[in-house]
């Protein structure tokens, strides 16, 4: 057993060790779609996420269970249950279920069943009648409107071609206890289907419904339905949507009934305009009667925040016939819902009539001028409260517990500290303070969407749709989503590069979602395996700041969606960007290195464009080095055109690619390996019409690419379910992803990605023969515990004191790691202490520490420099350089396989004089009979530096560079000229005349990037 070392923060005893999987995340992320106590179990909670289904708590949400065995999506939204009986039932964006053994002692044994008449239909709200015959699901979806349209999620889609966003407006109701269902339409006009809550009378057992088309009332049972009239200052019901990110005007955004069933509340629109930030919603209360409510509506508004969408009242189940307590969450459309947790007091009189109301915000992040202490773990933005829930009277203790965006939080609502010092969170445990940040352990669950994970020593990040960057200082135990680069909030790849000092490098842009093509910085940073640091210590090192498009250092903005080192050079990078030729859009992508990634950080290299025009409109996804021989490389692209790629890098720089094609088409990942000496290949692939894992054990021949090179593993979607068995749906495409491979075993994942599920992870284990075994690696035995929802995207293997580490993220639970256990090493034991080397023009000497078991030599490619060897120390010995130019050169380590130390030498600084400081020196008398005057008074020729950083500029140049005070530039012609610092800002702009000068002398020392007429140019002072 293998265990890493403590660093700096607390861990478990065991972290790191063998057969467990680790969840390598700070808890909650994503959205808490809903927070629902248990209305039979003290202790018990349940929670709806967005991302990966349903999570149950039996301590209080201490710490928390996944419980979504065969649920048919991962997009969950509610829970419901029969007070005092067994059933619960579940709503998510396909359907509807019932939970199977759902109060079972061992969490693992909890799974669902389908409820196959609301196939396709998102069911966000449930009501069940005390005597557990009535149910209604209602058709909805939460905030969830574009996702119902987004076929990568949802299929079939429930977006506007469909009748399940706008149509019939119905409820599935069943009265004999789930056993059997029927559509009932409760609305005679159709539209906008939206249901936003449904209750059932305690007493008369009468449904009300409060929705896009307004609240109605059934007394029969849910035989027919009538409309319950809005209040005057209320819109009428909503009409059909006309677009998935903005929900038509008019209608009620949910109701709730008093314990006693007395009293109705609910919310209306009161105000439409086209700006979301100036429309309106109220809550209002009315006495509920036989048939609907008796009297009129009373708006309940008095100091409550106008600004927000309210949603879904709660009643606290211990309000008095005098007194209700209720709970208001909101829809989140923009930051201005992001106000808290309000509670509403309603005051009766002994008649029951409406006497008084007031408000109180009961929860919100701490902060000054806020009541609030409490510790609000690794998310602390102001709370966005999507649900709020009371326990049920039945639980000794009264509590209160809300989501606040993407975390959840309970409080006692009758501890004396209420409401300013009674909350913890439940979802993030702080393990230690780091430089005032909380560094957070999940506690059972995790709901971020995660695209990339990588670790340096003790040091971790990984890339988030959601959060951007998240980082750890003692291998991933504990984390925190704080300085990154400001305002990146969605980071697609990350990479860790142990040049000398280490980098770590982002990619990195504003917003949530799905990002522009076309949007993208990539930033980097040096190292601290002690501190986390601080934002300013990331410096943009290609593409643009948040969210601006420019080049820098030859790279365009675009999303990153890959990138590696050479293991055999390792200040050689190599970046895949995603490119869009359709939609109307037409964004070139393509394959990038830098032979010096420390040159790039510093200012003084670029980056290059190596891919094909032919490969520009590609979305590349994978890129890997040969281990075995650096001059390939393997890309894979996704997409309709799913193609793999080879590489081959020759003498100039330039690379020759050659590609699968249709031959190996519907590639949806490839990682490439040395196993015992050997380079190798494997891909999720389509190979002669067959569906699965494929090896390629010879990828730097001739004939890599020929569908005959390919082998079948053994792995398809039926060996998957084979050996991992589910209920599942046919017609569902179920893919691989997530691989990635050490010695001779082989790691992948399953999913059905048009559903959210992760179906299970899987190994392989290379035989003697060369055939390969394949076992369900979805529980670790160590931990008793699954990698949950394994919707694997990207994955790679990590050596860590020795150890093989599988990482893998997810988009839907975050990062993963698994120590793996390799029968079969490459016996290759060749590393050197440093692979780079730096001198001034000076020279000097300086030495290399080999370690090997086996023989090795060395190469030199330049006579500037002696190498010589001693045992397995290296010296080498270079001489001055006289010369301007910069001297490069490598040295070739070779024996069980080959190492390249790069060694670099600076140019020697010519002299020049200054001609501002001779004319502003004022005691050299300038002389009117010189013969030489004409000369004098002549412009000085500057020497020329093109200082393109974009492949279309090199006829515009820029001179000096760097400069001191003033600026030339010629090829530009008559045109304007702006300058941006390194963090996006306009530092200077002006129209340029071509020929005259431009004075820069007030800006700080540092690099710029001039623009001219869309050509990006880096500049220094």
């Amino acid at each position: 057993m293998s265990l890493l070392s403590f660093t700096i923060f607390g861990q478990e005893e065991n972290w790191g060790a063998i057969d467990r999987w680790e969840s390598l995340n700070p808890g909650a992320g994503g959205q808490v779609q809903d927070i629902y106590f248990d209305k039979n179990v003290e202790g018990r909670l349940w929670f709806s996420s967005d991302m990966e289904g349903i999570y149950r708590s039996d301590d209080y949400g201490n710490s928390w269970k996944y419980v979504s065995n065969d649920l048919i999506h991962g997009m969950a939204f509610c829970i419901e249950q029969e007070v005092g009986g067994e059933k619960l039932y579940q709503g998510g964006l396909y359907g509807a279920s019932i939970g199977v053994n759902p109060n079972a002692t061992n969490p693992d044994d909890v799974s669902w069943k389908f409820i196959d008449i609301t196939k396709g239909d998102a069911i966000a709200s449930i009501a069940v009648s005390t005597d557990f015959q009535t149910v209604v699901l209602a058709p909805g979806w939460q905030n969830k409107d574009p996702q119902k349209g987004q076929a990568a999620i949802c299929s079939p889609s429930q977006g506007l071609g469909s009748d399940k966003l706008n149509g019939e407006r119905i409820i599935y109701l069943s009265k004999d206890r789930g056993t059997t269902w029927s559509k009932v339409k409760y609305a005679q006009d159709n539209g906008y289907r939206h249901v936003f809550g449904v209750a059932i009378h305690p007493e008369n057992d009468n449904l009300y419904i409060g929705g896009s088309a307004g609240v109605f009332v059934s007394s029969d049972n849910g035989d027919s339905f009538q409309y319950i009239q809005e209040p005057e200052e209320a819109l009428g019901p909503a009409g059909s949507s006309t677009a998935t990110n903005k929900r038509p005007d008019g209608g009620s955004r949910g109701i709730g009934l008093s314990p006693d069933g007395k009293y109705i509340y609910a919310v209306y629109q009161t105000v439409a305009n086209s700006n979301y930030n100036s429309k309106r919603w109220a809550i209002f209360v009315a006495k509920t009667s036989a048939n609907g409510i008796e009297g009129d509506w009373i708006k309940i508004m008095d100091d409550a925040p106008e600004n927000a969408e309210w949603y879904d009242p709660k009643v606290d189940p211990r309000s008095t016939e005098k007194e209700h307590k209720i709970a208001m969450s909101t829809v989140w459309s923009s930051n201005n819902t992001r106000i808290g947790l309000w509670e509403a007091t309603v005051n009766f009189d002994d008649n029951g009539d409406f006497l008084s109301h007031s408000w109180e915000v009961v929860l919100n992040l701490p902060k000054s001028g806020r009541c609030f202490d409490f510790e609000p773990s690794w998310e602390n933005r102001d709370l966005i409260v999507r649900s709020a829930d009371y326990s049920p009277l039945s639980w000794e203790k009264h509590q209160l517990a809300a989501m606040g965006g993407q975390n959840i939080f309970i409080s006692d609502v009758d501890s004396p500290e209420f409401p300013c010092k009674s909350w913890r969170e439940i979802y993030g445990e702080v393990i230690s303070h780091h430089e005032g940040l909380a560094m957070s352990h999940e506690r059972g669950f995790t709901s971020t969407y995660a695209y990339d994970v990588d670790s340096y020593e003790n040091y971790m990040i990984q890339g988030n749709a959601d959060h951007g960057i998240l980082q750890s200082l003692d291998h991933g135990y504990s984390w925190t989503s704080h300085r990154g680069p400001s305002g990146v909030t969605n980071a697609m790849s990350v990479l860790t590069v142990p040049t000398t000092p280490a980098l770590v490098l982002i990619d990195a842009r504003k917003g949530y979602g799905i990002p522009s093509h076309s949007a993208g910085g990539l930033f980097a940073k040096e190292i601290n395996t002690k501190k986390i640091g601080w934002p300013g210590d990331w410096k943009l090192i290609g593409g643009g700041v948040p969210n601006q498009t420019q080049t820098t250092n030859g790279l365009p903005s675009r999303n990153y969606r890959a990138m590696t080192y050479d293991p055999s050079l390792v200040k050689r990078v190599y970046v895949t960007m995603r490119g869009k030729n359709y939609g109307g859009q037409n964004i070139k992508g393509g394959i990038y290195v830098t032979d010096d990634i420390l040159g790039v950080f510093n200012g003084t290299d670029v980056w290059r464009k190596i891919s094909t025009s032919a490969m520009d409109y590609k979305d590349f996804r994978d890129i890997w080095v040969d281990p075995n021989n650096n001059k390939y490389v393997y890309a894979r692209s996704d997409g309709n055109s799913a193609y793999l790629y080879r590489g081959e890098r020759q003498a100039d720089g330039s690379y020759v690619w050659t590609d699968t094609g249709n031959d190996i088409s519907g590639a949806l990942d490839l990682y490439a390996w040395d196993f015992q000496g050997d380079t190798y290949l494997v891909a999720a692939a389509n190979v002669n019409g067959k569906k699965g894992i494929f090896i390629q054990k010879n990828p730097q021949g001739d004939q890599w690419n020929s569908v005959d090179a390919w082998e079948f593993t053994g792995l398809d979607v039926n060996k998957s379910l084979e050996l991992r068995p589910h209920f599942w749906r046919d017609n569902q495409n179920v893919n691989f992803r997530g691989l990635a491979a050490f010695g001779n075993k082989i790691v992948v994942s399953s999913d059905v990605s048009t559903h959210k599920r992760g179906l299970g992870t899987y190994l392989g284990s290379i035989q003697s023969d060369g055939s390969i075994v394949w076992e369900d690696w979805t529980r670790a035995p160590a931990n008793d515990r699954d990698i949950e929802n394994p919707t694997a995207l990207q994955a790679r293997i990590k050596i860590e004191n020795d150890v093989p580490y599988f990482y893998v993220a997810l988009g839907s639970t975050g990062s993963w790691r698994r120590q793996m256990e390799v029968d079969e090493f490459s016996s290759c034991s060749l590393k050197v202490d440093k692979q780079s080397l730096e001198f001034t023009e000076e020279g000097g000497t300086q030495t290399i520490n080999v370690e090997s078991d086996e023989e090795w030599n060395f190469e030199v490619n330049q006579d500037w420099l002696e190498v010589t060897r001693e045992g397995q120390e290296l010296t080498i010995e270079v001489a001055a350089n006289a010369t301007e130019e910069e001297r490069n050169a490598e040295i070739k380590i070779v024996g069980c396989k080959q190492l390249i130390i790069s060694v670099h030498q600076k140019a020697t600084v010519k002299e020049e004089e200054n001609p501002d400081e001779e004319e502003e020196n004022p005691e050299e008398e300038e002389n009117p009979d010189d013969e030489n005057k004409d000369d004098e008074e002549g412009e000085e020729e500057e020497e020329e530096i093109p200082t393109s950083i974009d492949d279309n500029t090199l006829n515009i140049k820029v001179y000096p560079n760097p400069f001191q005070s003033e600026i030339r530039i010629k090829g530009s012609g008559n045109t304007t000229v702006t300058i941006f610092n390194l963090f996006g800002q306009k530092v200077y702009q002006e129209a340029y005349t071509e020929g005259s000068t431009i004075d820069l002398n007030h800006l700080a020392k540092g690099q710029y990037i001039l623009v001219v007429d869309q050509h990006h140019m880096k500049i220094i002072k």
